[in-house]
């Protein structure tokens, strides 16, 4: 920049050191021609000056392995430089948080100040809109991301046991902690008994009582090979494009030298759809304000109030799960799980605001391998498959919810019907889809199957959408964990990454 600076004029050449929420940028800014800092410099001859020509080779090869920290400008004869020289892991957590916190500021000031009119247009218009895209976003590289991270990962293990071993220990995670959920939220329920001492809700209409209908684990996994490479993708079924992208992976692996070209494809686009999945994540404080803003204007602060019994219950059961993934990390991990929970915290808040698990796949892997340790090849493939299978939020919910149904409708669930509940959540749960309200369709399915009426689910409908929040902020964190446990059994994880 000196050298290039325009002396005729007499303007100096300005360095700022700029520091904006934790994070610290110099800038430099000097009059003078256009300049690009990360322009390739090749090495000349050498034969002028050799040694200030290498000089400007490795300034030019520096400066471009920086260029994502490295913005140019040139305006009015004038060149801009600014290099952000370290960042703020936790701006993106406290920037969520305040935009959470005026959200619901301004949620309840237009519940009581504005008439519905107002709030219907604003939500309707601004709020809904932007919250949709930034969720039709997160969707549109839902399937690329796990994909390509998933076929990258697995044409470099080394054998295609490595890959089974790794699926074994996420499948048994899984299992074993959605027994522990749906346990924990039958005792909870049964601990705090919501619902108790209310007489019976009268049956509208007969033909409203469930029917028991057929849920079978033979049908998910036959589910799993897709029939049409195309559907599975347009449907965006994990299960199935899982399965597609280990064919591929495998299929890429074993090809050996002749595969290296497809190789190097799926490398560049993994590393694109990461690239876009960072600029999508920098926006999450402008949909998390618009989101809760949107839902605590619509539905007004009663609904914190309604049914708050079950909503506390539900509550208490996920703090059980937390403190259940805090032991695994403890006893399976050998970690302290401390450093999780404060690390993985703006993840589990973006899984609340979106209430999507699979919206937060990407995510989650980017926080796993570049926060927790776990290296790429188990991070792509087990969070990919928990977030699919591994569903314990869901597991709580359902259970309480459908013994909270059952109380008030006045259907006795006994000792073998509690056995069929936990059976039937299980499956419902590692069959549901890790989108938004997918647990809610399920508990229709689940109270038809315990003879409560269906028109019993309306009435959580107001709270649905908090209890999906919830739901998700722990099916997310149950798939980092479930990541960890299984890199530390590999003897994978990166403990300094983890610790630091």
């Amino acid at each position: 920049m000196i050298e290039n600076v325009d002396q005729r004029h007499g303007e100096p050449l300005e360095v700022v050191v700029r520091k904006r929420f934790g994070d610290i940028s110099v800038r430099i800014t000097a009059a003078g021609e256009e300049y690009d800092p990360t322009m390739e410099v090749p090495l000349g001859t050498g034969d002028d000056d050799p040694d200030r020509d290498i000089q400007s080779v490795l300034r030019s090869r520096i400066l471009r392995a920086y260029d994502s920290e490295l913005s140019h400008s040139y305006k009015n004869n004038r060149n801009v430089v600014i290099l952000t020289v370290k960042k703020n892991a936790q701006k993106t957590l406290w920037l969520t948080l305040g935009a959470f916190a005026m959200a619901i500021i301004l949620g309840v000031i237009l519940q009581f100040a504005g008439n519905e009119a107002v709030i219907a247009g604003l939500n309707d218009n601004l709020l809904t809109p932007i919250k949709t895209m930034f969720l039709n976003a997160l969707k549109m590289i839902m399937v690329p991301v796990v994909f390509f991270s998933l076929v990258t990962c697995i044409s470099d293990l080394s054998n295609i046991f490595e890959l089974g071993r790794i699926g074994g220990k996420t499948m048994a995670f899984c299992l074993f902690t959605c027994v522990c959920a749906v346990c924990i939220g039958i005792g909870v329920f049964y601990l705090v008994q919501p619902g108790a001492g209310v007489e019976a809700m009268p049956v509208s209409d007969a033909s409203s009582i469930g029917t028991m209908e057929e849920v079978s684990v033979l049908s998910i996994i036959v589910n799993i090979v897709p029939d049409n490479m195309v559907d599975a993708v347009l449907n965006a079924d994990m299960l199935q494009i899982i399965f597609i992208a280990v064919l591929c992976g495998v299929a890429v692996g074993a090809i050996g030298e002749r595969g290296k070209v497809l190789k190097d494809i799926f490398d560049a686009c993994n590393e694109l759809f990461l690239r876009i999945t960072r600029m999508i994540i920098s926006l999450v404080p402008l949909a998390t304000f618009c989101a809760i803003t949107s839902l605590v204007s619509t539905t007004g602060p009663q609904m914190l109030t309604t049914l708050l019994g079950l909503i506390a219950t539900f509550v208490l059961g996920l703090a059980g799960v937390l403190v259940l993934y805090g032991l695994l990390v403890l006893v399976l991990a050998r970690e302290n799980p401390l450093h999780f929970y404060r690390k993985f915290a703006p993840c589990m808040l973006l899984g609340f605001t979106l209430s999507s698990s699979n919206a937060v796949i990407p995510t989650t892997i980017q926080y796993a391998e570049t926060k927790l340790g776990v290296p790429p090849k188990v991070a792509a493939f087990s969070i990919p498959l928990d977030a699919t299978i591994n569903m314990d939020g869901s597991c709580v919910y359902l259970a309480t919810s459908a013994l909270f149904l059952a109380t008030i409708y006045g259907v006795d669930i006994s000792g073998g019907m509690l056995l069929t509940l936990g059976l039937s959540v299980m499956v419902l749960a590692i069959g549901a889809p890790g989108i938004t309200g997918a647990a809610f369709i399920c508990l229709s399915t689940l109270v038809a199957q315990l003879g409560i009426p269906v028109e019993a689910v309306t009435i959580l409908m107001g709270i649905d959408q908090l209890m999906s929040m919830l739901r998700t902020a722990a099916n997310t964190t149950g798939d980092a964990v479930g990541s960890i446990v299984v890199a530390k059994s590999e003897k994978l994880l990166d403990t300094e990454m983890y610790r630091g």
